[in-house]
């Protein structure tokens, strides 16, 4: 198993909203307006290498790729497609996910 990503040494905020997004939405009574607060690991794409080599006996590890080898993988069918579900055909780069909006910094 291969973890590549072009993130190189820098740690990833995680940050899992499913308990979030449930609790808000059941209890919209008593979660509006409410500040929720989360937390958040920082994962180094190391690590879920040697998790998953240490869960599953399978070796597995981190590789360093370019932008243009991760956009050009089976990840993205589209490296400039628009993303959410009101995204304007008509939005700034910010709006897109993919080369435009990671590699500019403009975002």
């Amino acid at each position: 198993m291969v973890f590549a990503t072009p993130v190189g040494e820098e740690a990833m905020p995680l940050i899992l909203l499913g308990d979030l997004g449930w609790y808000a939405d059941d209890h919209t009574e008593r979660s509006n307006g409410m500040t929720l607060k989360e937390l958040t690991e920082h994962l180094h794409w190391k690590d879920p290498a040697e998790t998953f080599t240490e869960v599953t006996g399978h070796k597995a590890f981190y590789k360093e790729i370019s932008l243009d080898e991760y956009f050009a993988s089976e990840v993205f069918h589209n490296a400039n497609a628009k993303v959410g579900h009101s995204t304007d055909p008509n939005d700034t780069p910010c709006g897109l996910i993919g080369r435009i909006s990671l590699a500019s910094g403009i975002c």
